[in-house]
């Protein structure tokens, strides 16, 4: 805690990750240079010049199920995502997101009325399961108990989420 770190974390984030990773052994991290896939792409600039920037579909297939929740993975629960806000596109982030904690995506679509914070609704039964459990503690969720005709669970993206994307 004491050297120089250089990072775009707020000292509440920091805080709390150097804590939670103090305790875990140096063998039980892999290695991954992304920079020598084929997610990283050269795009020429505006002013002419390339630069280097990752594609969000091949990191996607690169990083296949490094990324992956066993047990999220192993229920197969079908999920259906919402975009609640006004952003475009946010329904699609929020996919890949779930999709690389294991879920299986079943669809992407918009819904009213906005929510502020995010929401996953199913059965009593979906909902204890650990797919629901890990929406709640990594994505902050509510839950709410109610059907759904194409989908196990429903995660409605609220405003919350969309903070993560809007200019200060």
């Amino acid at each position: 805690m004491m050297g120089k770190f250089r990072t775009n974390l707020s000292l509440q984030t920091f805080l709390p990750l150097v804590l939670a990773t103090q305790s875990l052994r140096t063998d039980a991290f892999e290695k991954f240079d992304v920079g020598d896939t084929p997610a990283v792409v050269k795009k020429e600039l505006a002013d002419g010049t390339t630069g280097e920037f990752i594609d969000r579909d091949r990191l996607d297939v690169v990083l296949g199920t490094r990324l992956e929740e066993e047990d999220v993975r192993s229920q197969s629960l079908r999920v259906m995502v919402y975009n609640t806000t006004p952003t475009q596109t946010l329904g699609r982030r929020m996919e890949r997101r779930v999709s690389r904690a294991g879920a299986l995506v079943v669809g992407i679509g918009n819904d009213s009325p906005a929510v502020g914070r995010c929401v996953v609704s199913g059965t009593k039964e979906k909902l204890e399961t650990k797919t629901a459990k890990y929406f709640q503690q990594f994505f902050h969720c509510q839950t709410k108990i109610g059907e759904s005709v194409r989908s196990d669970l429903e995660l409605r993206v609220g405003s919350d989420f969309e903070k993560l994307f809007l200019p200060p």
